[in-house]
């Protein structure tokens, strides 16, 4: 410490001014870099998981507006009504299709892919019955068709 105290006032300014922004320099790097690190984390957890909930949310949505549409069909005698609600299903069955072909590409760990394949597998005997349905209630079998909605 002698040393230090034998330098000029200068020569100790100008070493606590560097000494300082070398820690200053320090300190902005290392917020930096891990508020880069931060930002990573985020766009993944956006990515990965607020995104493919929100595809889920409006994929049962969908399917559930597909279900009032087919109540609907299973009361309207209109054929006109008929054709604008089944445009309006297959419109939906679109969309949700391709909300969960997307959802499918995401990184699943494996639980979910598990989940997933199942869940791909009821929805194929769902479509089936909706199907069935919808077939029903479009040959003016109304009754019949409200009983294979339910």
């Amino acid at each position: 410490m002698r040393w230090f105290r034998n330098l000029k006032i200068l020569h100790k300014m100008l070493t606590l001014i560097i000494t300082a922004a070398l820690f200053l320099t320090a300190v902005g790097y290392t917020g930096f870099y891990f508020m880069r690190d931060m930002d990573e984390n985020a766009q993944e957890m956006y990515n990965d998981h607020l995104l493919p909930v929100k595809w889920l949310n409006v994929t049962r949505h969908h399917f559930r507006a597909v279900e009032a549409n087919i109540w609907q069909l299973t009361l309207t005698t209109d054929k006109a009504e008929e054709q604008k609600i089944m445009a309006e299903i297959g419109r939906l069955a679109e969309d949700a299709n391709k909300l969960l072909s997307v959802y499918e590409k995401t990184n699943l760990d494996p639980k979910e892919r598990e989940k997933f394949n199942q869940l791909k597998g009821m929805l194929a005997d769902y479509r089936a019955e909706r199907q069935k349905a919808i077939d029903l209630a479009l040959a003016g079998k109304k009754q019949e068709a409200y009983a294979q909605y339910k």
